[in-house]
């Protein structure tokens, strides 16, 4: 698990996030079916436990495609601005703009239009 979480596998942490949570909750499924197994047919903890994590598991799967779908209707800007120039002649100012808003945490994209 600290492996596939270290290789981040997937661009989006998002993603990331959501692979290392369901791979663990099968794993963790895994785990409470070898220990349910052999046992007599009375409801205890153990099937309650199954039931929770199957039931977190699912809860997170609507999550990440409720997630998706309101990114996929609404994205969000990857840039909060965007600085465009003259190459030659504006460049040190939209340079020194772009450090200016960076300051205020503002996320800016920097273009240069060829002369």
């Amino acid at each position: 698990m600290v492996v596939q979480l270290w290789l981040r596998p997937w661009k989006g942490t998002l993603v990331n996030m959501i692979d290392a949570v369901a791979s663990s909750s099968l794993v963790a499924m895994l785990m409470v079916a070898s220990v349910k197994t052999n046992m007599e047919k009375s409801a205890g903890p153990i099937d309650f436990l199954g039931v929770g994590i199957i039931a977190c598991f699912a809860l997170c799967c609507f999550g990440a495609i409720g997630s998706g779908v309101k990114e996929f209707i609404a994205p969000t800007p990857q840039h909060s601005w965007v600085v465009c120039h003259d190459r030659w002649a504006a460049g040190a100012q939209a340079r020194f703009m772009k450090q200016l808003l960076r300051e205020r945490g503002q996320n800016t994209c920097l273009d240069g239009a060829p002369s």
